[in-house]
């Protein structure tokens, strides 16, 4: 059952809050800030998008020069999993699509500094008490169990409760793998305990080299304030009301198309990314009208979220509504699906070069 929070301000009051207490609490320690890349990386050539602070981040591991005072990051990030349900009535969105993460990248040798750090973020910075506070972490690991342990914090930690799966982690980069605790947070009702990001340790080649840091403001706002899904803390649902899964996906969708063509994306079938934005254009035909939302109502979401988001004003919201006219009359007229991708691809103007921040 979806759990909607009908003040606004307060989600984005704390969704202002988290970003700047992070930054504030790692730029007072000595970290470097890092400046946010595009949502197209520049620099890593094994994802789509930016899907987490790492891709980023990337070159200081693949060139072994992770600097000593370590680094943080706050970054536009997107990851697709939502577009493959986006029309199946029984999948509910775990995640958001598009969202802020927050990252850290440091050397091995302050892992109990950083494991420290996430303590302090949460618990000082964010003022959540530590009764809401879990760590999920196997016992395998004793590098990763060190600090809790040293602090007297063990009833915080559970124990080997997911597969082992669970506690590992991927980068894309060959001999470089992770293994990882979760930071969760207990829900205001206290019935469900939820995950919002990571501590992991970085190896190549089974050789701890580093540790990361990885958050998203939105999962942590949903779980501080009891909300049923990130896309509830985000910007686009300030905009998009949201009453129900169908409102909840278009939200989701909306912001999607939105960050993936101001990135200089076009829906056109020679690029992975170009098939993904398609998918979720054409998604929107299906949940708005399960949503009970017209097409103008849906460019109005869309220029406002263009608008606040990205700070401008362009073709892109009439463009999106202009795609979804066309291709509801084509495809209520029976034409097949792979003429109407090709009749309504140029809809929208030729690419411009990826935004960088």
């Amino acid at each position: 059952m979806l759990a909607f929070c009908g003040d606004r301000r307060k989600v984005k009051a704390m969704r202002d809050r988290v970003p700047a207490g992070f930054a504030s609490l790692f730029s007072s320690r000595g970290f470097r800030n890092h400046p946010m890349d595009g949502l197209i990386p520049s620099t890593d050539k094994s994802v789509r998008f930016t899907g987490s602070t790492i891709s980023t981040l990337k070159p200081y591991l693949l060139n072994r020069n992770i600097p000593d005072e370590g680094i943080f990051i706050v970054q536009r990030c997107l990851r697709t999993q939502n577009a493959s349900t986006l029309e199946a009535d029984s999948v509910k969105p775990v995640w958001a699509s598009y969202f802020l993460g927050m990252g850290v990248l440091a050397r091995y040798s302050r892992l109990d500094e950083l494991a420290d750090l996430a303590w302090v973020l949460f618990t000082r910075y964010l003022d959540v008490s530590p009764d809401r506070v879990r760590i999920r972490i196997s016992s395998k690991d004793d590098d990763l169990n060190r600090y809790w342990s040293n602090k007297g914090l063990e009833r915080h930690l559970e124990y080997n409760t997911k597969d082992p799966v669970y506690y590992t982690h991927k980068f894309g980069i060959d001999h470089i793998t992770g293994r990882n605790c979760n930071v969760a947070i207990v829900d205001p009702d206290g019935r469900q305990v939820r995950d919002v990001g990571n501590i992991i340790v970085i190896e190549d080649s089974g050789t701890p080299v580093g540790v990361e840091l990885a958050f998203g403001v939105e999962t942590i706002v949903s779980r501080l304030l009891g909300l049923s899904s990130p896309i509830e803390a985000g910007l686009i649902a300030d905009i998009v009301s949201i009453r129900n899964e169908y409102s909840l996906k278009l939200a989701d969708a909306i912001s999607a198309c939105i960050a993936i063509l101001d990135a200089g994306e076009r829906p056109i079938a020679t690029t992975n990314r170009g098939r993904i934005l398609r998918t979720y254009l054409q998604a929107l035909s299906y949940l708005r009208v399960r949503a009970g939302v017209s097409i103008e109502e849906m460019a109005r979401y869309a220029a406002e979220f263009e608008e606040q988001q990205f700070g401008k004003k362009s073709s892109l919201a009439q463009n999106v509504a202009a795609y979804l006219k066309s291709y509801e009359d084509l495809k209520n007229g029976g034409l097949g699906q792979s003429k109407i991708n090709e009749a309504i691809s140029s809809i929208f103007p030729p690419r411009h070069s990826p935004r960088q921040a």
